[in-house]
């Protein structure tokens, strides 16, 4: 996988070195009991974001297998059986959905940007 951030060198034509300065994050309980995976749906771009049915069948699929599924957006986007948290702007509540996910679903946004910056990428791919 390719770093968003090499991404953005390449286009600009500099060379590439990987800087995670990271932030201090308080401790925060776990926002939901049971295991849960979060799914950012919305992307920077209209033309990458998916059919709203396939968030639908992602999210049965996830269910029967155990899992809660949290949407995280910006506004609302409803999905039959799915947590739908969006609106927020306290980055610490944010970033505490996403640390103690499962892991995440998501196009290219600010989500995932999120997820390098508390060093959850690994869970976030």
């Amino acid at each position: 996988m390719i770093p968003l951030q090499k991404t953005a060198s390449d286009i600009l034509g500099l060379e590439y070195q990987e800087l995670n300065y990271s932030v201090n994050l308080p401790k925060m309980e776990r926002p939901i009991e049971e295991k849960y995976v979060v799914f950012a749906p919305n992307a920077t771009a209209g033309c990458k974001e998916w059919v709203y049915e396939n968030w639908v069948e992602v999210t049965k699929f996830l269910k029967s297998e155990g899992y809660d599924v949290v949407t995280l957006t910006t506004k609302p986007y409803y999905i039959e059986g799915a947590i739908n948290i969006y609106g927020k702007s306290d980055w610490n509540e944010i970033f505490n959905y996403l640390y103690h996910s499962e892991f995440l679903i998501g196009l290219s946004s600010t989500v995932l940007l999120k997820c390098e910056v508390i060093n959850q990428l690994n869970t976030c791919e």
